[in-house]
């Protein structure tokens, strides 16, 4: 944050030129969400560049007291709310052999690496809503229950509800592909 203060501030004072920092070290999550929320490259694409013009007119304005990545995700977050309302789109994702492991499996099945990434891949896809947004920010970003309610402005029961059905979907899912995946072995 101290970085991103020191950048901020010289925005803040009319030096445009320091938005790049901001681009550089946020442009990766960003695309990352978004792309998770609209599941299309290009619209993610041009989602995250509307976030950041979004935060580029409003950061004169952004209070210290919540993170600058917390407001950033939110920005991003309510890009593709915005977009997806209009569009009439769901939205979801989550793409880690680490959360395959962790959260599903519990080293129960030992499969390929990239099959177990594709196969979340694909599970994620078929979940409903804003789940995988939510899974994506409290698993990737370390973000805890609290700064997500704030960035989706939903409560923190809400959050914690969509984590464990979430989880429970996946499991569901997931399997259901690791089965048919083991009886193809045999």
């Amino acid at each position: 944050m101290n970085d991103d203060k020191y950048y901020i501030e010289k925005i803040k004072h009319g030096e445009k030129q320091y938005f790049s920092y901001i681009v550089k070290n946020y442009k990766k999550i960003a695309f990352t969400l978004a792309l998770r929320m609209v599941k299309t490259r290009a619209v993610a694409e041009d989602l995250t560049q509307d976030a950041f013009v979004k935060i580029f007119i409003n950061i004169g304005v952004f209070d210290y007291r919540v993170k600058f990545s917390t407001w950033v995700y939110k920005i991003v977050y309510n890009t593709c709310i915005d977009y997806i309302r209009t569009q009439k789109m769901r939205f979801d994702s989550i793409d880690n052999e680490h959360f395959v492991k962790e959260i599903v499996f519990e080293d129960r099945i030992d499969l390929d690496r990239e099959f177990r990434t594709k196969a979340l891949q694909e599970a994620i896809l078929s979940l409903p809503g804003d789940y995988g947004f939510i899974m994506t920010l409290y698993y990737y970003d370390d973000m805890n229950i609290a700064e997500i309610a704030e960035i989706t402005a939903q409560s923190k029961e809400n959050v914690k509800t969509k984590l464990h059905r979430g989880r429970r979907l996946l499991e569901i899912e997931l399997t259901k592909v690791f089965k048919n995946e083991v009886k193809s072995l045999i």
